[in-house]
């Protein structure tokens, strides 16, 4: 038995479990990145500036209110990952533009880590870039 969605246009069985597994998959990313962002702003915020400059080498170089605001940005952002669950009236804007947001200042981080020779950190931003990318283009459907 087929049904009939919004566009008129069968969706039956496979259909639904596509979808389903698309829907799981997108939760599951948007979950790992508010997790990521969430921790790294939180660090951002509250650790001493010399502290962080152990972790992230490019915060020894930058202003402690530079610092401080990147961490703001991802806290908020990585809330905002989980807009949908918070709050249905927001719906997809929050997220969408979370993830955008996002995916630009981890793709910024990995070139600027990348000019620095940090491949490690280089790599772990392209791969939050594409996590993020993956939500953004998911989700916009």
């Amino acid at each position: 038995m087929t049904t009939l969605n919004a566009t008129t246009r069968p969706v039956g069985p496979r259909e639904r479990l596509r979808a389903t597994r698309r829907n799981l998959l997108l939760w599951t990313l948007q979950g790992w990145l508010a997790m990521f962002f969430v921790a790294s702003g939180y660090a951002k915020l509250t650790e001493p500036v010399e502290n962080l400059a152990l972790l992230f080498s490019w915060a020894g170089s930058m202003s402690a209110g530079f610092v401080r605001g990147v961490g703001l940005v991802e806290v908020v952002s990585g809330l905002a990952l989980l807009a949908p669950l918070l709050s249905w009236r927001l719906g997809r804007a929050p997220l969408l533009g979370a993830a955008a947001l996002l995916a630009a200042m981890a793709l910024i981080m990995s070139v600027v880590h990348g000019m620095r020779f940090e491949v490690g950190a280089a790599l772990t931003n392209l791969a939050l870039f594409a996590f993020a990318a993956t939500v953004v283009r998911g989700r916009s459907r």
